[in-house]
């Protein structure tokens, strides 16, 4: 019994993400996050949040595209900020009180040494920002959905719609990061 269970601790052991990926993908190259909005802000925030998860799994290895296995193209299609709660002003107007951010992204995982798409996916997420140009840590609204609110949310920090952008960017490279360790 004592040999048996030392057997399957071992092999039980040895498990990586690796072996999830295609045998012949080691490396990643990831050109510059293609923007199809107009807005430039969660490009830099997207790109920053991507390479960092991506070299902290240490997965794959990041190198320039002459060197690698695998490219992956980012394409943000849309982002629109949408109202999401209305509150009543002198009695007849309304005003936007609270918008949800809601962003696109096209992600394209390529083969390099076989020249095929390895995977495609569209990725939608989205935040909730207040109007109010405070600081999200304290606008009163669980922002990422999370069940946490305010303080007590790491990720619930700064002006509000940049702080949506960071909940965003993260939820994305999560994704990223999940498919890449299941291969899509």
């Amino acid at each position: 019994l004592y040999i048996l269970l030392m057997f399957i601790s071992n092999n039980c052991t040895i498990y990586s993400f690796k072996g999830t990926l295609p045998d012949n993908v080691d490396s990643i190259s990831i050109p510059p996050i293609v923007n199809g909005t107009s807005d430039y802000k969660i490009v830099n925030i997207l790109n920053e949040d991507i390479i960092e998860r991506l070299t902290n799994e240490n997965i794959l290895q990041i190198v320039d595209l002459e060197l690698a296995d695998s490219r992956l193209d980012i394409l943000i299609e849309a982002i629109n900020d949408l109202p999401n709660v209305y509150e009543y002003q002198d009695g007849s107007y309304e005003k936007v009180k609270q918008w949800k951010l809601e962003t696109v992204v096209k992600l394209t995982w390529y083969d390099l040494n076989k020249n095929k798409i390895i995977s495609e996916k569209i990725i939608k997420e989205w935040a909730m920002y207040n109007n109010i140009g405070q600081d999200i840590s304290n606008d009163g609204i669980d922002n990422d959905n999370d069940g946490f609110l305010d303080a007590e949310d790491s990720d619930e920090f700064g002006l509000p719609r940049e702080g949506a952008m960071r909940i965003i960017s993260s939820e994305i490279s999560d994704k990223i990061m999940e498919k890449i360790k299941t291969t899509w």
